[in-house]
């Protein structure tokens, strides 16, 4: 089977943490809402997949916020950005059981940790 990811993947688990995005009805202005809390199976530069015991939509579009523990200078680096729902394997109808979820990276955001002086 020939591989289609565009970008290398790292399998990490990190705690990851998403809000809903969504339009105001009255504006165009995004609101967000629900924090949706995950763990990440494997994260590449294209996308994230990730677990969650909340449901999640195809095409939903998700803010989120992940921590690389230590990465820069022995400091957490935090990378926030926009993401999409592109697919959903939900492993029972059951709504405590886990579900594995893949985002398209839409943005991110580096925030590398100040330097002490």
């Amino acid at each position: 089977m020939m591989e289609r990811r565009a970008s290398q993947r790292y399998g990490l688990q990190l705690a990851i943490s998403f809000c809903r995005v969504s339009k105001s009805k009255e504006e165009n202005d995004l609101i967000t809402a629900e924090k949706v809390l995950g763990e990440t199976g494997n994260i590449s530069t294209g996308g994230v997949y990730f677990i969650t015991t909340q449901p999640l939509a195809l095409n939903e579009v998700l803010e989120f916020s992940l921590t690389f523990p230590g990465l820069a200078h022995g400091a957490n680096v935090l990378v926030t950005g926009r993401a999409r729902v592109l697919r959903v394997r939900q492993k029972s109808q059951a709504t405590s059981e886990s579900t594995g979820v893949a985002v398209l990276t839409e943005e991110y955001h580096i925030l590398e940790p100040e330097s002490a002086a």
